[in-house]
């Protein structure tokens, strides 16, 4: 039960990020070249296929104000 959760918890998470971006124009392109990452990584991480690591969340938090909130369940 514990593995499910943390599963819908990183999909909510991915979603409420998606959904961030996309809200205030910030494309996966944006991201990757502000944590010097390619854009299909950017794509996989926002698509539930690994995290973001506290110091990337922090770049991006710094560059577009996106709340750190969001990068974590």
């Amino acid at each position: 039960m514990k593995a499910e959760n943390n599963q819908i918890s990183k999909m909510e998470t991915t979603k409420r990020l998606l959904n961030y971006f996309k809200k205030h124009g910030i494309t996966q392109t944006d991201v990757g070249l502000t944590i010097n990452m390619h854009r299909t990584t950017v794509n996989r991480r926002l698509h539930g296929q690994g995290s973001f690591t506290v110091d990337e969340a922090e770049q991006i938090h710094q560059r577009f104000k996106v709340p750190l909130k969001l990068f974590f369940p």
